[in-house]
């Protein structure tokens, strides 16, 4: 930029005006004649001012007036907040400011950075980005495990998608009995639950209710049982560790099934068949399950089990190898409104039945598991 001014000798002459006069210029021009700016003389600029313009930022190439009109004000403003003391750290507040703005203005004008739709805009003062929070890919969804009884879904929630083959419900007449998965340690031979398994009771949902799923939580059932974590295993001298591993309704009553595995064993040491009585519950007593069978069902032992629901008649089959090397099977039947245990005589076995006989009167489960 030039102009016509006095040089020393009196004489007119044109020269240079440099980005220093100009600044003071600029900032005389905001104040009335015969009055002096306080940031107006040289003597009372920022040091920083006359090193920019004599260190890396010459003049023309980025580092103009209007930057530094820009800066001051950032800097008047940094001021302003430090003495209403909103700044607990004004000299990393004012410096940060400058950074930005000259760096920013510089690399835009000299093209450090690429045109403008490639540059990032710069931060002003005052204004702190959000820190961006978790998305949904980064923590997906587990879906709910659903178990569906008549028109109603029943959602049991996951805390991860391996809990899934640990959850368990059933339909009685007092309401559903479901079972939470329980924390557990994964580590292949040695996987086991590290709390115990639970058997909560939980209202029915009914179809006049408009209700299409319900969710099923601990805070909203009635806890029935709690199993025990381990079993001893005599023969092993060992506590094996307890799993629930099926849940069936018939009526007030749910039968289920439980495991207990020596940690590292490839199979059960030992499983049983129970019953668990809702009512008593419901009438504000404990629960308290009844062993109606222990079995293997692997390791050339044999158990399938099935029921009648009109009769109310519990119905199981066990095989084990004889001597021959063949198998001697055995059955009987559970009484579940008297809680008898009769020896079957007769009774055979089809992918989908237990048929068998009682004073001559042949019967038939409506329902097969294993």
């Amino acid at each position: 930029m030039k102009k016509n001014r006095n040089n020393d000798n009196g004489s007119a002459g044109e020269t240079t005006e440099s980005l220093a006069e100009q600044y003071d210029r600029a900032e005389n021009g905001f104040v009335s004649e015969g009055k002096s700016s306080a940031r107006g003389t040289t003597e009372s600029r920022p040091e920083w001012y006359e090193r920019a313009e004599d260190g890396p930022f010459p003049e023309g190439e980025g580092f103009t007036l209007e930057l530094m009109t820009k800066v001051e004000m950032a800097a008047a403003d940094t001021g302003k907040r430090k003495k209403a003391g909103l700044l607990r750290y004004p000299a990393v507040a004012f410096g940060g400011a400058a950074v930005l703005l000259i760096a920013g203005a510089v690399s835009w004008n000299m093209g450090w950075l690429g045109s403008p739709q490639e540059t990032a805009a710069v931060s002003l003062p005052g204004v702190i980005a959000a820190s961006p929070g978790p998305s949904s890919a980064q923590k997906p969804l587990i879906e709910p495990a659903v178990f569906k009884f008549g028109v109603v879904d029943y959602h049991i929630p996951l805390l991860q998608e391996s809990d899934r083959a640990f959850v368990h419900a059933a339909e009685t007449t007092e309401g559903i009995v479901w079972s939470p998965a329980p924390e557990r340690i994964e580590n292949n031979l040695d996987d086991r639950a590290t709390t115990p398994y639970q058997l909560f009771l939980s209202k029915q949902r009914l179809p006049e209710m408009s209700i299409t799923f319900t969710e099923l939580s601990e805070d909203a059932s009635k806890l029935l049982y709690t199993l025990p974590l381990t079993s001893y295993i005599p023969s092993a001298d060992r506590e094996a560790y307890m799993d629930l591993g099926g849940m069936n309704g018939l009526g007030p009553y749910v039968i289920y099934a439980t495991s207990a595995r020596i940690p590292g064993a490839a199979q059960p040491s030992e499983e049983k068949l129970w019953v668990l009585d809702t009512r008593s519950a419901t009438a504000g007593a404990d629960s308290v399950p009844k062993e109606l069978i222990s079995f293997h069902s692997s390791g050339g032992r044999l158990f399938s089990y099935g029921w009648n629901s009109e009769r109310r008649e519990l119905v199981y089959i066990y095989s084990q190898p004889n001597g021959d090397g063949e198998y001697d099977n055995e059955a009987a039947v559970y009484h579940l409104d008297t809680g008898k245990t009769e020896a079957l005589d007769q009774f055979s076995k089809t992918s989908e039945a237990i048929s068998y006989t009682i004073n001559g009167e042949v019967r038939a489960t409506d329902r097969l598991i294993w």
